[in-house]
């Protein structure tokens, strides 16, 4: 577990490999994770197979704002099933399973749809986790500015 703060005067992109590692230091899995876009609205989709966890990661690049973000999981037939915010600090991110955040949620099998709303510009990263398998989830920006 761990992170890293890189600074830049200009855009830079970056990119992270995640792996899964047994007890005596052996590599199980691994993935490699591009960088995500910038948005102030943006989704994705969480499917929820049996023995599957989603991960949602936030992050403020601003160096000088906090930034409070909705987080809503809709059902395929449009219900809303739960709502919860998150509070990033300047520079700061948050890591969390879906059923972290929803643990009333998520239960049932199915296909949902997670809604990211945040006042100011947010990068945001989805995982999908089962077993050893674990790979990005595509993040769809809604509104870019």
């Amino acid at each position: 577990m761990g992170s890293v703060m890189v600074q830049s005067q200009s855009r830079i992109q970056v990119q992270a490999r995640l792996q899964i590692m047994d007890q005596n230091g052996y590599l199980l899995a691994e993935t490699n994770i591009g960088p995500g876009p910038q948005f102030r609205i943006g989704h994705f989709y969480a499917e929820k197979p049996e023995d599957a966890a989603i991960g949602l990661a936030l992050n403020n690049p601003s160096a000088d704002k906090t930034v409070t973000c909705t987080i809503e999981v809709v059902a395929e037939d449009a219900t809303v099933l739960g709502i919860t915010t998150v509070t990033l600090g300047p520079h700061s991110q948050i890591a969390r399973f879906l059923f972290e955040l929803f643990s009333q949620l998520l239960t049932d099998e199915g296909i949902y749809k997670v809604y990211v709303t945040c006042p100011d510009m947010v990068c945001a990263l989805a995982l999908y986790f089962h077993g050893f398998e674990m790979f990005e989830i595509p993040v769809f920006v809604v509104d870019p500015n």
